[in-house]
């Protein structure tokens, strides 16, 4: 299942100046690829219970090899001004390296993300930042400021699977253990329009989804920043559509996925059939010329708390 699509960013992102506060525009009805190759739910006939849809979603990952979407990442943070929105656009890359290879074997996962337009309020600005995982190190390269800053977020020897819900802002959850899930957050299976935002009419495209409506519990110090998360799924193949958050912070997100794809491994290799994934995407090294920064390994001074795993850090919207 896709869960907590991103590790916690732990380069910042610089918090532009001079934003307009401004209330999040409805999205509007993704377009659909004809070309999309949809994961397979696996069993048949609809999800009664939230538990009954986390196991599905577990199983639905299973063969995943790759997967590409565009993605709308928007977070609304309140200050003394009021609301203040910035929603980032761009396209989003994952792989499964060792997919297929053995039933037994966890694959190891990298993600890079490209983020290629800012909004802030009424007001677009270009961007060209890309964050990489290759299952060690995290990498911010910024085109625009020619900076690359390196950071190794799992200590030497470890590989860490950047899709846990709880250790990343974006939490579009594949291939998580149901029990891991349970153990850390209250699950609810809901109707796709209950509690839909107000002032937002409820779009026809999300009426054949699950809402899947997970709290924290207080008592776990491994939830990440997140109190409380929605997310809906096509029921046709279990793929995520949207996801919604309350942070501790008070501040809230939303990621749409659009033109979603997956691609499962050929048969008896690690890599996806037509593989989607442009040469170069996972590329963390600096071209000639750039600012280099790099921190090592640095343990969470927590840990003992919970359970060990990639460290907290900023958001695409904080700044340095």
């Amino acid at each position: 299942m896709l869960v907590a699509l991103l590790a916690h960013l732990a380069i910042c992102l610089a918090q532009p100046e001079g934003t307009t506060p401004a209330r999040p525009a409805p999205a509007s009805p993704p377009p659909q690829s004809p070309t999309a190759q949809p994961a397979a739910a696996g069993v048949t006939g609809e999800a009664a219970t939230a538990e009954e849809l986390l196991d599905r979603l577990e199983r639905a990952g299973n063969d995943l090899a790759a997967l590409t979407a565009q993605v709308k990442y928007t977070r609304v943070l309140s200050g003394i001004e009021g609301q203040e929105t910035q929603t980032r656009q761009g396209d989003l890359y994952f792989e499964a390296m060792d997919a297929g290879q053995s039933p037994t074997a966890e694959p190891r996962r990298r993600f890079a993300v490209h983020f290629d337009q800012l909004r802030l309020g009424q007001e677009r600005r270009p961007e060209d930042r890309w964050f990489i995982f290759d299952g060690q190190w995290l990498v911010e390269k910024d085109g625009l400021a020619r900076q690359l800053n390196k950071r190794r977020v799992v200590p030497p020897g470890e590989v860490a699977d950047p899709l846990r819900l709880g250790e990343g802002p974006f939490p579009l959850p594949i291939g998580q253990a149901r029990r891991d899930i349970l153990a850390r957050y209250r699950a609810t299976l809901l109707d796709p329009r209950q509690d839909w935002p107000g002032d937002q009419p409820f779009p026809a495209y999300m009426a054949d989804t699950y809402q899947l409506h997970l709290v924290a519990h207080p008592d776990r110090p491994d939830t990440g920043e997140f109190r409380e998360v929605r997310i809906w799924y096509r029921k046709a193949d279990l793929l995520p559509r949207l996801a919604r958050t309350i942070n501790t912070d008070g501040t809230s997100t939303e990621v749409l996925l659009i033109n979603l794809k997956t691609f499962a491994a050929a048969a008896g290799t690690a890599a996806p059939d037509n593989h989607p994934i442009p040469p170069g995407v996972f590329d963390t090294s600096a071209p000639t010329g750039w600012n280099v920064h790099v921190d090592e390994f640095r343990r969470p001074v927590d840990e003992k708390q919970g359970e060990p795993g990639i460290p907290a850090g900023p958001r695409p919207d904080q700044g340095r």
